[in-house]
């Protein structure tokens, strides 16, 4: 999926968390697992809204020229394995989704 802005991503966490309770019950484990990713989702949109609000700036920018961006080539000694880099701005990079409880033990 594309997502050109913060709340796009956040509405389809919304939609998983709705989905969860609707087709599992309110008060089941899923149902709540699902309540709480899209806490720790939202929590960190908002603890890096400035960030990202500059990000989807500098997105609607380059999709308003008309000029198509060049790719840059990778390099093979790289060692490219078919990933892709994230940059500096992975503000996913500290989330700890372990710290998500699975009451199933």
């Amino acid at each position: 999926y594309e997502y050109r802005t913060a709340d796009a991503f956040l509405k389809d966490f919304q939609l998983m968390k709705t989905n969860a309770i609707k087709l599992n019950g309110a008060g089941t484990m899923i149902a709540e697992e699902g309540v709480q990713i899209f806490q720790v989702v939202k929590d960190k949109l908002e603890q890096e809204r400035g960030e990202l609000t500059h990000l989807e700036e500098q997105v609607q920018e380059q999709l308003s020229n008309k000029k198509p961006m060049k790719r840059k080539k990778k390099s093979p000694k790289s060692g490219g394995g078919g990933g892709f880099d994230v940059g500096s701005s992975d503000v996913w990079a500290n989330v700890n989704f372990e710290d998500i409880s699975d009451d199933s033990d």
